[in-house]
């Protein structure tokens, strides 16, 4: 990948919750965004840190215990919030202290017959667990412990991305996850020859872009497809295809269950950029025709299943269309926050009203 003139890549970290993304993005003129990469990434933002507290405390007090003690609603969400909490300040240098429940104390008491600084006493991890009145105390060793997956697999998926732009000078940290002092620590010592950039609140970033990006949505001049998109057509004649299903509208015989391909996975598309793609509409007196709407993440799929589903085209036809098939032509726009469709017929002059709906089941 090669950098222009007035031209800055930097790599855009976001890490939430749930997930944590990695993009590359180009500024073009301190003015415009161009997104160069498919996002990288996966299930492993602050909230991998709450479920290695909870296996930790499994393997302290038994699987057991722990489970019984979710079934206490008020004290287990209550703990939960104090993970959430405590998890953003941590540093290398700071212990995490969770306070005992008086319920959590009992359940060990009835489950294993010991108390629960015996069972944390006894478990692998007693020389870096402590237990003091009414707290457990993870030490400095097991903080490491705690964020050791989230910061291989960032590092994994960051050192690919960095392949990809060899070019990049700035890695810039936001998200809710950001703010975590251990998190922001790990990638400064990494990649020192890179200026990594952590906004003051990282995740007030968020939203301040996205209300700048709500006054000027064209300021991502274009976009990588995500996923590969496509809709379910029909054929004329039979098949011998097992995959394909049989179907005869106004005596005519037709199969269907394949995928016509819209737009691949990793295409890039700029903003207003046009997709369309021909389909025939059999005889129909309803005046009406829903294509089954379907993404994937294979590129090169022909068949489609019922799970890749996710929406419906519906075409409607201003009057009823002739008793021969109708050659219709639909446009998709990709690229914008938001997907279009339109779709005119090719050898008439018929009206057709077009839409999609995400919301319903098919």
């Amino acid at each position: 990948m090669v950098k222009k003139e007035n031209e800055i890549l930097c790599a855009i970290l976001f890490f939430t919750g749930g997930i944590a993304d990695f993009s590359l993005i180009e500024v073009i003129d301190e003015t415009y965004l161009e997104v160069k990469n498919q996002c990288m990434g996966g299930q492993w933002g602050g909230n991998a840190i709450n479920t290695a507290v909870w296996k930790i405390m499994k393997e302290l007090l038994s699987a057991d215990v722990i489970d019984e003690f979710k079934k206490q609603t008020s004290d287990y969400m209550e703990m939960e919030s104090n993970i959430e909490l405590k998890k953003r300040d941590l540093s290398a240098d700071n212990k995490l202290i969770l306070t005992m429940y008086p319920s959590l104390a009992a359940i060990c008491k009835e489950k294993t017959g010991q108390t629960y600084k015996q069972l944390v006493e006894a478990s692998l991890h007693a020389n870096k667990v402590k237990v003091r009145t009414g707290k457990i105390i993870f030490e400095k060793e097991m903080i490491e412990t705690l964020f050791e997956e989230t910061v291989k697999k960032s590092f994994s998926v960051m050192d690919e991305l960095l392949r990809i732009g060899s070019q990049v000078q700035d890695i810039i940290l936001v998200g809710g996850f950001a703010e975590s002092g251990i998190l922001q620590k790990k990638f400064q010592e990494k990649y020192q020859k890179y200026r990594v950039i952590i906004p003051t609140d990282p995740g007030l970033a968020v939203l301040k872009g996205a209300v700048i990006f709500g006054h000027k949505s064209h300021i991502i001049k274009s976009r990588v497809c995500p996923h590969t998109y496509g809709v379910e057509v029909l054929q004329f004649g039979s098949t011998t295809d097992t995959k394909m299903k049989k179907k005869v509208i106004s005596g005519i015989t037709f199969c269907s269950g394949g995928l016509k391909t819209i737009v691949t996975k990793g295409t890039r598309f700029k903003v207003e950029e046009l997709a369309d793609l021909e389909v025939v509409s059999p005889s129909n007196r309803e005046r009406r025709l829903f294509l089954r709407f379907y993404q994937t993440d294979n590129p090169s799929i022909e068949d489609v299943t019922e799970d890749d589903c996710i929406g419906r085209v519906n075409l409607r036809f201003g009057e009823a269309p002739e008793k021969i098939p109708v050659l219709l032509r639909i446009v998709f726009k990709f690229g914008e926050i938001e997907m279009y469709v339109s779709a005119n017929t090719k050898r008439n002059s018929l009206s057709v009203r077009s839409d999609m709906n995400f919301m319903d089941s098919f």
